[in-house]
């Protein structure tokens, strides 16, 4: 998603843009991106070995798009981030937490790029009195231990409302052997991950919920692009309070607080908020601008050079 909105941005403004596993020429800059989790130790091998040579014959820049906290607990990815580390000249990254989190190891220019969505705004939607209701949660699987937490509180009781869930393909087995969703009181759905599915889901349902657990370093330094999509998606939203989610504390509900209870009541009461969400905040996050913000951050580092 971030290559995918900073390459047509970078191209229209005429950089020289390539992407892959292999370094050609010498180029000015080099991005260091996610490095996927196929083939790790191998990639993470041969991209190290190519940036220490560009490193030796070049004056290229290396900059490092940081996107998730493998340095702050062990993960598949580690020990690529310990080593590229010191071959970093720039830092880029989605949220302060994560910049934050690479500061305390060592120092060096960086830049603050948000994840952008791409979903056009849908506005909110009123809902029958007498209507079902049905609540959204969306996110990768490894997300959903979260919403299992949240239904080991009192919420797993409730039995006025649906759950649609939208994830990955492994979300149904791992929901099943879940024993707080075998003794949920209502009903969950699941649809398969796309955006086209994400989109047709969210017309079904009149919120959307994003658990969390701001202590858990693998999560705390998210970025907040459910919580943008959830507001585009025209849906009032309850979230756990990550860093990244503060300064938009004004367009969401606290998950833990009694508006919780007041949104499941009446959703409707709360689309004046995502209305305003989507005015003030959305536009920020589209390909547009995110593309621009990209701009700026290459033509800066490049200047430096």
């Amino acid at each position: 998603m971030r290559l995918g909105m900073a390459m047509p941005a970078l191209v229209d403004f005429g950089f020289k843009v390539n992407s892959g596993d292999l370094i050609e020429g010498l180029p000015s800059l080099v991005i260091v991106g996610k490095i996927g989790a196929n083939g790790t130790e191998r990639r993470s091998r041969a991209w190290i070995s190519q940036i220490k040579r560009l490193k030796q014959e070049s004056k290229v820049s290396i900059a490092l798009d940081y996107t998730d906290n493998h340095l702050d607990f062990r993960s598949d990815l580690s020990n690529f981030y310990q080593d590229i580390l010191p071959l970093v000249d720039y830092y880029i990254c989605p949220t302060l937490y994560l910049l934050k989190s690479l500061y305390r190891r060592q120092a060096r220019p960086s830049f603050v790029i948000e994840d952008g969505i791409e979903q056009e705004c849908i506005r909110p939607r009123i809902s029958g009195a007498r209507a079902r209701k049905r609540i959204l949660w969306f996110g990768h699987e490894s997300n959903l231990q979260y919403l299992i937490e949240l239904l080991d509180t009192p919420f797993a009781h409730e039995t006025t409302y649906e759950l649609m869930i939208v994830s990955g393909p492994r979300a149904p087995e791992f929901l099943s052997r879940t024993d707080q969703c075998r003794r949920f009181q209502s009903r969950i759905l699941y649809t398969p991950w796309s955006t086209r599915a994400l989109v047709e889901a969210s017309k079904s349902c009149q919120l959307c919920i994003i658990p969390a657990n701001a202590n858990d370093p693998r999560k705390a330094g998210a970025s907040s692009n459910r919580l943008i999509t959830s507001f585009a998606l025209g849906l009032p939203t309850a979230a756990d309070r990550i860093e990244s989610y503060s300064k938009f504390e004004r367009f969401f509900v606290d998950l833990r607080t009694p508006h919780f209870k007041e949104l499941l009541r009446n959703p409707n009461d709360f689309h004046s908020m995502v209305r305003n969400a989507q005015d003030e905040v959305v536009p920020y996050f589209l390909p547009e601008s995110i593309g621009k913000q990209w701009v700026n951050c290459i033509q800066a580092m490049i200047c430096n050079n």
